[in-house]
């Protein structure tokens, strides 16, 4: 059997919270230079020193993070909610917040913007989406999901909304415990099968449902390496680093990964 080396993550998410307003990691060392901030803006309150918004207390340290390997590139999240039904119900009036943001200057140089109102085959006025994400500024990524296993043409309800210069986020569902790798590497290459490698990256779920509960924790090691194999030859963005990837996870993934450089499953491999 032909062995390829295990691909190298292309960046993180990171989604702010009162929790990890000062995020410390080493995802660099799986490759990661690319940091997505799921917004810069939530609830109506700002996570940067912002003169037309109210701001959260615990501001982040843009200089120190922008000067992080991890986030040689920033991709600005603009404006959303922690609710997705007010999110989605909100769409027009955080459009017009993300072109605001968008237009002062901001702490860091962004790579490109994320417009973070994420979309599914449940979004019955999904292409109102489309208008909004016109007038925001390029280059601009937005983020799916699917709650079924399998869905039938997802690549062509994508396309029927989707602005032919827009890159997309498609989430794996492993973590939410709704499909397997595998089945989640059959649907993102139908997405790039239409859309092309350069408008599609995965994002790998590096949590799991508690066992106790509700919320979630961080992901297996093994649970990870299945994801990374299946993974191999897509663009691939972990959600996400402050919350779920610990720099000692990060140390034994890397570890791991030097000695087993395989997409192939390898006997000896970490177990739950």
């Amino acid at each position: 059997m032909k062995h390829t080396l295990l691909p190298l993550v292309e960046g993180v998410f990171w989604q702010p919270d009162n929790a990890t307003a000062r995020p410390e990691g080493n995802w660099h060392l799986l490759g990661a230079e690319t940091l997505v901030v799921q917004w810069l803006m939530v609830d109506g309150q700002a996570w940067y020193p912002s003169a037309d918004f109210p701001q959260w207390n615990r501001q982040p340290d843009w200089g120190r993070i922008a000067s992080e390997p991890w986030a040689g590139r920033i991709v600005a999240g603009l404006s959303g909610r922690y609710s997705e039904p007010q999110a989605r119900a909100d769409l027009h009036r955080l459009g017009a917040e993300g072109q605001a943001i968008s237009q002062k200057p901001l702490p860091f140089t962004p790579h490109a913007f994320y417009f973070p109102v994420e979309a599914d085959l449940s979004w019955l006025h999904v292409h109102q989406l489309r208008d909004t994400l016109a007038g925001l500024p390029r280059p601009l990524w937005v983020s799916v999901y699917a709650g079924e296993r399998l869905p039938q043409n997802f690549d062509l309800w994508l396309e029927s909304w989707l602005p032919p210069d827009v890159g997309v986020f498609f989430q794996d569902g492993v973590g939410v415990g709704v499909r397997s790798p595998e089945e989640a590497r059959r649907i993102a290459d139908a997405l790039v099968q239409r859309f092309g490698s350069d408008r599609v990256a995965i994002v790998l779920e590096a949590f799991q449902p508690k066992s106790w509960g509700s919320g979630f924790r961080p992901a297996s090691l093994a649970q990870l390496m299945q994801q990374l194999r299946a993974y191999c030859g897509l663009r691939i963005y972990l959600f996400d680093g402050p919350h779920y990837l610990s720099k000692t996870k990060v140390h034994l993934w890397r570890w791991w990964s030097n000695w087993r450089q395989t997409c192939a499953p390898a006997a000896g491999e970490p177990q739950e």
